[in-house]
């Protein structure tokens, strides 16, 4: 910190003359009281201390006599020198995945205002390339606070844990720099309760929101899925923003998680960022739909075997086919029948006495006669 030293001195006097007291008084450039002190009438020095640089000050200095009446009254202008700019505090967050939001503070800026301010980003304990964000500032700036926006436009590099350096240069092409400084995270707070959108006798689908609270980006989403005989895991990893809703299939031969049909599911999830994992989401359960069909009022016909089911539809048709042969045979041999006796007649008892007479009565007809 910067500091001035006030001297004075009493002219045709002796000490035993000197004044009762004086006074001294020092402003701000915009006229408020920054230091009052009351010192003995022989003191001909003042100290002080904590000033900014490149800063106008003034000294208001008055001597009082022993019955309290002022002699002298006189107000001194001053001007610390410059110097490189003091930083008080910076810190980094991210606000999204790709975007950042600077934090500085000065103690003071060393001269009249700052020029440039030069951003370096790199990801922590590794020796990959800097990222460096310039904000030139044309007309200068003398404020102490300063929140600048960086959007660095690279996913992959985003997903990293980074670490910064803030380098200023003041309006006396004075700079001064911040040392590396891991970038400000905050922990996540605990997903949402899941939801599920379609449910089969081994898979499901579900949607959560990610935590709307905490240091993006969400690398890792966890879900766990419990049943009265079995747990299972499912992970899926990335590169979410804070309040994304992801939407997750499980199951249904993939990889990782075995449901079963029939079974009662309790699901929670949690996620994790560069700090660590969050709580879990509060817990809600699914029923995987069962493979056995439902009971219903009347009984379930029992399925046929495909040999019964085609014997059941040729059966019909042979016995129809043999129906039909046995009639056309049938109707066959009464035709040839009624061909074999074609122009013969049949006699009746009445006729067969009226021939009888006829012989009786004929001339030279036989007679028996008794022997």
């Amino acid at each position: 910190p910067f500091e001035n030293t006030m001297t004075w001195s009493h002219t045709n006097i002796t000490n035993d003359e000197a004044p009762e007291t004086i006074q001294l008084r020092l402003f701000n450039n915009n006229d408020e009281i920054l230091k009052e002190v009351t010192l003995s009438g022989v003191q001909t020095e003042y100290k002080f201390t904590n000033l900014i640089p490149a800063t106008n000050y003034s000294v208001f200095l008055s001597v009082s006599n022993v019955d309290g009446t002022r002699s002298f009254d006189e107000t001194i202008p001053f001007t610390t020198k410059t110097s490189e700019p003091s930083i008080s505090s910076v810190s980094l967050i991210r606000t999204d995945i790709e975007e950042f939001i600077i934090s500085l503070k000065f103690d003071y800026l060393g001269a009249t205002n700052i020029n440039r301010i030069v951003i370096a980003l790199r990801p922590i304990n590794t020796n990959d390339k800097k990222y460096i964000h310039n904000v030139k500032l044309s007309n200068g700036d003398s404020v102490l606070e300063y929140f600048i926006e960086v959007d660095i436009d690279d996913r992959d590099y985003a997903q990293k844990e980074l670490e910064f350096k803030i380098i200023v240069t003041n309006s006396d092409e004075i700079n001064t720099s911040s040392k590396w400084i891991k970038e400000t995270t905050e922990p996540l707070v605990s997903p949402s309760q899941a939801s599920f959108i379609s449910i089969t006798t081994d898979s499901v689908t579900l949607v959560i929101q990610l935590p709307t609270i905490g240091t993006p980006p969400i690398l890792d989403v966890s879900f766990t899925f419990t049943s009265t005989s079995h747990t299972h895991t499912h992970n899926v990893s990335g590169s979410y923003g804070i309040g994304d809703h992801i939407r997750v299939t499980v199951g249904g031969g993939r990889r990782g998680v075995d449901l079963k049909g029939g079974n009662r599911y309790m699901v929670t999830a949690r996620a994790r960022n560069f700090v660590g994992w969050s709580r879990f989401s509060n817990t809600t359960g699914f029923i995987t739909m069962s493979h056995v069909p439902l009971p219903s009022s009347a009984p379930a016909e029992e399925s046929l075997p495909i040999w019964a089911i085609i014997l059941s539809g040729v059966i019909p048709c042979i016995a129809f086919i043999i129906l039909a042969i046995t009639t056309i045979l049938f109707v066959c041999l009464i035709k040839k029948y009624q061909t074999r006796t074609k122009g013969y007649s049949l006699t009746t008892g009445s006729d067969l006495q009226a021939d009888k007479n006829k012989l009786d009565h004929s001339p030279g007809e036989l007679k028996s006669t008794d022997s």
